[in-house]
C-alpha cells in the first residue's frame, strides 16, 4: 500500500533579507525557477519589526506572479499592484516587537515565479526577511 508524505523542502533565495518595507509599498522577490523542479507546494516565513507602534490587524499581502512563457511576468511589481487577489496574508499583531509568521502549503504551478509582498501596514517595517521553501508529495 502506498502512502503520500511530504518531501524535504528546497530552500529558495528570495532576495528579501534585512530590508525595509515602507507602509503601502511593495517588495518583489528574486526569480524562482519552478519550471525545472516542478514543486507543487510553497512554504513562506516572513519576519518583520515595526519601530513605531503599528495597528493590529493590518496585513502584508502575498502574491505569486508567474512567467508562463518563461520570460514575461504577470502584472505587478515594486511600483504596480497586481490585478488579482492575494494568495495569502500575514497579519500584524500590533506594537513594536519582532514578528515571525509562516504560511504553509501554497499551491504552485510549474513556471518561473516571483513573490510580491504588498504592505498594507500603517507603519514602516524594518528587518524584513522572507524565507521560501518548495516541496512535493512523495508516494512510497
Amino acid at each position: 500500500m502506498s502512502t503520500a508524505k511530504l518531501t524535504a523542502g528546497t530552500s529558495q533565495s528570495t532576495g528579501i533579507s534585512s530590508t525595509t518595507m515602507n507602509a503601502g509599498a511593495n517588495l518583489l522577490s528574486s526569480e524562482i525557477d519552478n519550471a525545472t523542479n516542478k514543486d507543487r507546494m510553497l512554504d513562506l516565513e516572513l519576519a518583520w519589526t515595526c519601530s513605531t507602534a503599528s495597528t493590529a490587524g493590518y496585513v502584508v499581502e502575498v502574491y505569486i506572479l508567474y512567467a508562463m512563457d518563461g520570460t514575461n511576468y504577470e502584472d505587478g511589481g515594486t511600483s504596480a499592484d497586481p490585478a488579482k487577489n492575494p494568495t495569502r496574508l500575514f497579519v500584524d499583531d500590533g506594537g513594536t516587537g519582532a514578528q515571525r509568521q509562516t504560511r504553509l502549503q501554497i499551491p504552485l504551478s510549474p513556471f518561473k515565479f516571483k513573490i510580491l509582498l504588498k504592505s498594507e501596514l500603517d507603519q514602516n517595517a524594518t528587518a524584513v526577511a522572507l524565507l521560501a521553501y518548495t516541496h512535493n508529495d512523495d508516494i512510497s
